[in-house]
């Protein structure tokens, strides 16, 4: 059953639940596509990221890191071989100013691999990195720190072996220090972003509370990391509780639209909160070319790839009967102030 409330609390409890429905549709087909390399022998998958400078993505196999050979190519060549045997290939992020590559060795390595949990470092001109930088268990996404003045800082999001917990730590590839910054997430880790405020955006990947997401000012990450006190999951600002992403990719366009991958598709914020859903029928992971300002969606491990423009992708603003709500609000308080 359904009441009608009045006055101005009722006419607010609408335009509140109702000011910024959730949409969905189905992600139409690429425009563009291109062809990753294989995974190397023991990794179940290849990682991806854009180079911040030249727009070109280098894939991290499991064995050796490849450039693109030219923008929206499906030639690659390799540009440094990593390790001493083949590992199952986990994230694959480049450093402040673009100049290293952090590639790290899957979720613990459950497919096997000499190298299991381990993070290699290797300067994005291309070079071999045969001795790890440090050891960090169940990495699942790396992100350049904006803590700290050094180039060698890294965010890592960090799972365990049951997929019930994850933590944020600043990863030194210099000294292969990890130490914690963010502590008790609910469930299994996810992407990382940052904002142009300089806000870190971290969700929960997997269980009961999967999809929500929360923002930490920059000034309480370096306050945290410079007394080497971690902050609490949930001293960050909710910006998301729905379950309409896992965390499969994260980033801002050139818009400053939020995008984030998820089971099913992917979902997109703009600034006012509004939300839109593509729909792709399974898990998608995501990750951007900021140069060309592209999307890149992969499927389930990486078995499908498309090239998106990230302009193509929008939220629907609130229409008309959000604009009549907000009217009947203006209307209901200027009548109570009248007989006030």
């Amino acid at each position: 059953m359904t009441r009608v409330l009045t006055g101005v609390l009722g006419a607010i409890v609408l335009l509140t639940s109702w000011a910024a429905p959730a949409t969905a549709e189905n992600l139409p087909a690429p425009p563009m596509s291109v062809t990753l390399p294989l995974p190397s022998a023991n990794s179940f998958a290849v990682s991806a990221a854009f180079g911040p400078s030249d727009g070109l993505m280098y894939v991290w196999n499991g064995a050796q890191i490849l450039k693109q050979d030219a923008p929206l190519s499906s030639s690659f060549t390799a540009i440094g071989n990593v390790g001493s045997g083949s590992a199952d290939a986990g994230p694959l992020a480049f450093s402040r100013d673009g100049s290293m590559l952090l590639a790290g060795n899957g979720a613990g390595g459950f497919l096997g691999g000499v190298h299991s949990g381990q993070i290699f470092t290797l300067p994005a001109a291309g070079g071999d990195s045969n001795l790890a930088a440090g050891n960090v268990p169940y990495q699942d996404r790396f992100l350049a720190a904006n803590v700290g003045v050094s180039n060698d800082l890294y965010f890592v999001d960090q799972g365990n072996a049951s997929f019930t917990a994850s933590s944020v730590s600043v990863f030194n590839a210099a000294t292969g220090a990890n130490d914690p910054l963010i502590n008790s997430i609910p469930g299994a880790s996810s992407a990382m972003t940052i904002d142009s405020l300089g806000r870190l955006y971290v969700g929960i990947g997997f269980g009961p509370q999967r999809g929500q997401l929360r923002r930490f000012e920059q000034a309480a990450l370096e306050d945290a990391f410079a007394a080497s006190t971690p902050l609490e999951w949930t001293s960050g600002e909710l910006f998301n509780s729905l379950d309409n992403n896992s965390g499969a990719g994260m980033f801002f366009d050139a818009r400053g639209v939020l995008f984030v991958g998820g089971p099913n598709g992917f979902t997109i914020f703009d600034q006012n909160g509004n939300v839109n859903t593509y729909d792709n029928g399974g898990f998608t992971n995501l990750d951007y070319d900021p140069v060309n300002d592209l999307v890149l969606v992969t499927t389930f491990g990486g078995n499908w790839q498309g090239l998106y423009p990230a302009s193509m992708f929008h939220v629907p603003e609130p229409g008309t009967w959000a604009l009549m709500l907000a009217g009947a609000v203006a209307l209901v308080a200027a009548r109570k102030k009248r007989r006030g």
